[in-house]
């Protein structure tokens, strides 16, 4: 039997995106390893093309601004509306702009000869699109993972699947992005290897990383680049006079590693400080906190709730963003926002005096249950599309 040839591409733009295709990716090898051969494509780097990769570094450089300064972030979507046609709008962006970027992703996903193409991030999955249809011949199904929970105008309609992890988000697309319902599934939220594999209690990751077992433990992120609120919110919390573990994650952020790492042997006895960088375990880390102070990044909070740690949004850089604060504290009330530093160290204080503060928190990430984990749901439905036919051309 021939196998069915699928491309999953990696971007960088955060790290939510290359989580997502990751999970995808996972499941596909897991389920359906005998029929098909999965190939994870990083999208921008493959190629060592400098306009490439230059891309990639554009996409990171507005993820970083995005966080530094929220009007930026709105900027780029108050873009996105100049036309209600946005995906007329982004092929005249990239066509005046980056028509070489343009040309060799449409060359690149060509040259992959695959079957299908799975995208969790708007650009290769445009350039997709634009090569079906400048190549009417080519045989190439058109998959995309939109990790977001909602579902803004970057996406293209023209897709064989869009897969959603929220019915709101499948609604959007269909009342509001052009969607037909035929070509829109809603999944279980996806959870990637590493997700599944963290089954260690609480007590379990706290003795494996060497962290005080009775210190109330706080673990605080913004994203890969720690360019928001964390490190204001981590000196905040460094003020506290009860037993306290401050676990900041600086991610590629090198120099405030090395800034919190210059710290650690400065700490009054009742503070634990435990900087740590980018790492592939960080969901041992959730599991061992007591809640996840952090700005409204769909992946990182979804993690989180895996963990059943709550949490706390202190910043949202962008309508995705605010869309997913909407989602996790509204609407399944598993934590709370608060945008003042002070007021942030208080709550966390009282939630140390008083225990069951937090407890009702806690129990609403319970319904988050990562054994119900949409990869397989997803791989299923890419491998349907096929059929059981021997040959998938």
């Amino acid at each position: 039997m021939k196998k069915i040839k699928i491309a999953v591409t990696y971007v960088e733009a955060g790290m939510g995106h290359i989580t997502s295709a990751k999970a995808v990716s996972d499941a596909l090898k897991k389920y359906y390893g005998d029929r098909a051969e999965v190939i994870d494509v990083d999208f921008f780097k493959c190629t060592n093309d400098p306009a490439m990769i230059n891309m990639e570094n554009s996409l990171i450089s507005a993820v970083k601004m995005a966080s530094k300064m929220k009007t930026w972030g709105n900027f780029l979507f108050q873009m996105m509306s100049l036309s209600e046609d946005t995906q007329k709008l982004l092929k005249y962006f990239y066509l005046n702009t980056a028509p070489t970027v343009r040309k060799k992703s449409m060359e690149l996903i060509e040259d992959l000869g695959v079957d299908v193409i799975v995208n969790t991030h708007y650009l290769p999955a445009h350039f997709a699109e634009e090569l079906r249809a400048k190549k009417k011949s080519l045989k190439l199904k058109t998959v995309v993972y939109n990790p977001d929970n909602n579902v803004h105008g970057w996406w293209d309609n023209r897709c064989d699947i869009l897969i959603n992890n929220n019915p709101f988000a499948t609604q959007e697309a269909i009342d509001e992005r052009g969607f037909r319902k035929s070509k829109v599934l809603t999944v279980d939220y996806l959870a990637r290897n590493s997700v599944i594999e963290t089954n260690g209690s609480k007590e379990e990751y706290r003795k494996k990383y060497n962290l005080k077992p009775n210190n109330f433990t706080v673990v605080l992120a913004d994203g890969a680049y720690a360019s928001a609120n964390m490190k204001s919110y981590t000196m905040e919390l460094l003020k506290c006079n009860l037993p306290l573990t401050v676990i900041p994650v600086a991610g590629k952020n090198k120099s405030i590693l090395e800034y919190f790492q210059k710290m650690t042997g400065k700490m009054p006895r009742n503070i634990d400080l435990r900087p740590i960088g980018f790492t592939n375990d960080i969901c041992e880390y959730y599991k061992a906190s007591d809640i996840f102070v952090t700005k409204a990044g769909p992946n990182a909070i979804l993690d989180s709730m895996f963990m059943h740690t709550p949490i706390i949004i202190n910043y949202w850089a962008t309508p995705i963003e605010e869309y997913t604060k909407n989602l996790f504290v509204d609407y399944y009330g598993c934590g709370e926002v608060i945008r003042d530093k002070e007021d942030c160290k208080y709550r966390i204080e009282q939630f140390i005096k008083h225990p069951s503060l937090i407890a009702p928190y806690v129990e609403n990430t319970m319904v988050f249950d990562k054994t119900k984990n949409g990869g397989k749901q997803i791989a299923d439905a890419i491998i349907n599309m096929f059929g059981n036919t021997e040959n998938p051309a």
